[in-house]
């Protein structure tokens, strides 16, 4: 909620630029009020043309290529750490993640690190929105999805 506020607040900071610079060019042409306005019109709706490719472009590329890049770079941390495989087939990713993290005995330091490191990951992409959350997020539950498989056909008894 505060990342909306704080968002929202920002683009209302930044009408004022906009506006001055409305201002500054009906003066310019000596212009009236209905030049200000269309002349603020015009850099608004540039502004907002703007956020609208960019977003549709930012998804475009996720879905064509860093989705793919991204689970492939968590598959290989949960490969290169030896992770281990599900306790059971319906264990969610957050859960298996905790599991690792709370379990003294079983696992050593560096399947326990690289289990806070994928929660760390999670937690640091939903602070910076709640679409690049959900990204990272869908990107390592691939990730994971895809090597527990692996792991599944390997040790099919999850032993």
């Amino acid at each position: 909620m505060e990342e909306t506020q704080s968002k929202m607040w920002f683009s209302g900071v930044a009408l004022i630029p906009y506006l001055v610079l409305a201002g500054i060019w009906t003066w310019f042409i000596g212009g009236h009020q209905r030049d200000f306005w269309t002349a603020a019109g015009v850099l608004i709706g540039g502004r907002v043309l703007y956020a609208v490719l960019d977003s549709i472009t930012s998804s475009i590329a996720w879905h064509a290529y860093a989705r793919k890049r991204t689970a492939g770079n968590m598959r290989k941390l949960f490969e290169d750490a030896e992770m281990p495989f599900r306790a059971y087939p319906a264990e969610t990713l957050a859960l298996y993640l905790f599991r690792i993290d709370q379990d003294d005995r079983e696992h050593t330091v560096a399947v326990k690190c690289a289990a806070r490191q994928l929660n760390t990951l999670i937690a640091q992409s939903k602070a910076d929105g709640i679409l690049q959350g959900a990204r990272m997020e869908r990107a390592i539950n691939d990730a994971y999805n895809r090597y527990t498989i692996r792991s599944t056909i390997q040790n099919p008894l999850g032993v």
